[in-house]
């Protein structure tokens, strides 16, 4: 947004804060406010509804949009937010750190992969009710990685001491050295499947690592492991905080227009901590109230669902469709119903409203959602 280049660069940032705006929150606000004059001159009407809908750092720019740009649309579906932004840059840095040993990584890359997390399935597979492949509800998991703990030297079947230690590194997230205070969200358990982007290679993502390299820092030989997690943080913040974080007590003005904003994130992102969307959700409702939460937002976590799409779990969803129906008919939806991709076997589940979880009822297939109901963890 805002440039041409990789998706995946932020060096085009440097020296140029005039990007960072676009790329921030702008480019997406002045197509918005062009898209309207260009429907009203052609058809003598303005749109009587808008909507967005997008995912990862389209999700970030919908939630921007509530928080800058109130009145730009009546709807907005953010799935898999890449909010906040700086922080999640952090913690790939974080990740890359725990797993990217300058000697011998300790990032599992060995057959044993695959059999630590069929382990770990195992430890907590069962927990909605139904053996089927997909950790139901990773907050409830109490699985620690030390189980898997090669009793002495190292193994196909075990971890050594030092991939344990890595392994919690990231499942716990970045904290601040000196007061201990959490930057941002690990990644979940049953995420594993897709953390080879943070946990694999030379060098953590590459968007946090030419954000760092680029504007941060200016500084192309800038090393990742080099970060203070103390004072390093609070620079990133102080560049880019203002332009790509979104508060979650700043979305006043979206909702005292009745309008509609729908949350959804999957459980088995390997790419953007889930929890980032829970805790960001969270605070929302307690700022905005419980009785104005009820009729303005909603949030579906997604079992088994990697980062936008893909992954063990059902989550082919019409969130555009969706949030469509809730505009217009002003009924909050109280279940979605997910679908597994057209290359998987058929399988519905429903997504229940935070913090509710789907719950199999006993008897019927465990491939169809109308077996499951929503309930409380």
């Amino acid at each position: 947004m805002g440039h041409q280049g990789s998706p995946l660069d932020g060096s085009f940032l440097t020296g140029h804060p005039e990007k960072l705006t676009d790329f921030g929150h702008r480019a997406v606000h002045e197509t918005a406010v062009a898209a309207k004059a260009t429907i009203a001159a052609f058809y003598g009407n303005g749109p009587k509804r808008s909507l967005y809908a997008s995912c990862s750092t389209g999700g970030r720019i919908g939630l921007m949009e509530a928080y800058r740009y109130p009145d730009d649309y009546d709807g907005i579906s953010a799935v898999a937010p890449a909010n906040q932004m700086v922080p999640l840059m952090i913690m790939s840095l974080w990740t890359g750190a725990a797993t990217m040993r300058r000697t011998r990584p300790v990032a599992c890359r060995r057959p044993s992969c695959r059999w630590c997390r069929r382990r770990r399935l195992r430890a907590c597979d069962a927990d909605d009710g139904v053996n089927d492949g997909i950790i139901g509800h990773p907050p409830a998991c109490r699985f620690d990685p030390v189980v898997l703990q090669c009793k002495a030297g190292d193994a196909a079947d075990c971890l050594t001491e030092q991939q344990v230690a890595a392994i919690r590194a990231v499942y716990a997230g970045p904290k601040n050295p000196r007061t201990g205070k959490q930057i941002y969200p690990g990644l979940s358990v049953g995420s594993e499947a897709q953390m080879a982007a943070l946990t694999v290679g030379q060098e953590p993502f590459p968007v946090a690592t030419t954000f760092f390299k680029g504007p941060v820092f200016n500084n192309p030989a800038w090393n990742f492991r080099s970060f203070d997690y103390d004072r390093d943080t609070q620079r990133a913040l102080d560049y880019g905080s203002n332009a790509l974080d979104i508060p979650p007590d700043g979305l006043d003005r979206f909702f005292k227009g009745g309008r509609k904003l729908l949350l959804s994130h999957g459980w088995a992102d390997g790419l953007i901590p889930a929890q980032s969307t829970v805790n960001f959700y969270e605070a929302l409702v307690k700022d905005i109230g419980r009785s104005r939460a009820k009729n303005g937002v909603r949030l579906f976590m997604a079992p088994g669902m990697g980062h936008c799409a893909g992954g063990a779990g059902p989550s082919s969803v019409d969130w555009l469709g969706t949030l469509d129906q809730w505009v217009e008919t002003g009924k909050a939806p109280e279940r979605v119903l997910a679908s597994n991709l057209p290359n998987q076997p058929p399988r519905t589940r429903p997504l229940c409203p935070h913090p509710q979880v789907a719950k199999y009822k006993g008897q019927g297939s465990t491939d169809e959602a109308q077996n499951f109901s929503c309930a409380k963890p």
